[in-house]
């Protein structure tokens, strides 16, 4: 992407930027309304399917990656703790104007970049 066109970017939704992306790669993807995107991007060993969804008035970006594994019976217990631990520390918003608040799933308590603590609402994934 070239400055000028990261520029126009800018001004656009965001989902019509990351669906300029998926074109641009050749992805199979679905637009079913202004707010929301879903992709397939083909991988090694598996189809990821991701899913976008932008609230505006929230200023916020909602996204799922799914894809399909085979895990062996023997390490589905290892593997669920492990997917447990990692759902825990992953929930981080960046708004458009560039804020950033990194919440945790469990805690519902975001840490905005530089600033004191603030109460944001979330449902668990």
């Amino acid at each position: 992407m070239t400055l000028i066109q990261l520029s126009e970017a800018q001004s656009r939704s965001p989902l019509d930027v990351i669906e300029q992306l998926v074109a641009d790669n050749d992805w199979v993807f679905d637009r079913p309304s202004d707010e929301e995107i879903a992709v397939q991007v083909p991988g090694r060993w598996c189809d990821y399917n991701l899913y976008f969804a932008w609230n505006e008035p929230a200023d916020a970006m909602h996204f799922t990656l799914a894809f399909d594994i085979r895990v062996p019976d023997r390490k589905r217990s290892v593997v669920n703790e492990l997917l447990a631990l990692a759902n825990e520390k992953i929930w981080m918003v960046i708004s458009s104007s560039g804020t950033r608040k990194v919440c945790s799933p469990i805690a519902t308590r975001c840490r905005s970049a530089g600033a004191r603590a603030r109460r944001c609402s979330r449902s668990r994934i």
